[in-house]
């Protein structure tokens, strides 16, 4: 089984090997790549990473230190995602992150998250939209 039937597998629920040597190299592969997106300070830099760790990612992607995933390749993030200090996305499956969306810190993503919206916690969960009431009138994305 390749990588890509390895993930459809896992989607199902069902147990697999978890030690597969297929899996232990693409999270060391997440590992190497989410030290070095959390030890980069240059914003150009990051988002690079990011694109490169990401199965895709929107417009000015950004995520504080100490960030950390599974895979990397099954997180699909929209534009402006922020994802504050400590978060963690576990995408085992496909985990996509709409639009504008703020990840709290310490946040433990394992589902999907819609557009619009400040999830937190662990299990994250949506705990608000964001709305007009956001803006900060800042240069840029003008939401909190």
């Amino acid at each position: 089984m390749n990588l890509d039937e390895k993930f459809t597998y896992m989607a199902t629920g069902k147990t697999y090997n978890d030690l597969d040597p297929i899996l232990v190299a693409e999270r060391k592969q997440s590992t190497k790549l989410t030290n070095e997106l959390n030890q980069e300070t240059d914003p150009v830099k990051k988002e690079q990473l990011i694109r490169h760790l990401f199965g895709s990612a929107g417009l000015q992607p950004d995520i504080n230190p100490n960030f950390r995933c599974e895979f990397g390749r099954n997180i699909h993030v929209g534009d402006y995602f922020y994802a504050n200090y400590d978060a963690v996305i576990l995408d085992g499956a496909k985990v996509t992150i709409g639009d504008d969306v703020i990840i709290g810190a310490g946040s433990v993503v394992t589902h999907d998250i819609p557009n619009n919206v400040v999830a937190a916690g662990n299990p994250c969960r949506i705990l608000r939209k964001i709305t007009d009431t956001d803006k900060t009138g800042f240069v840029g994305k003008d939401f909190i």
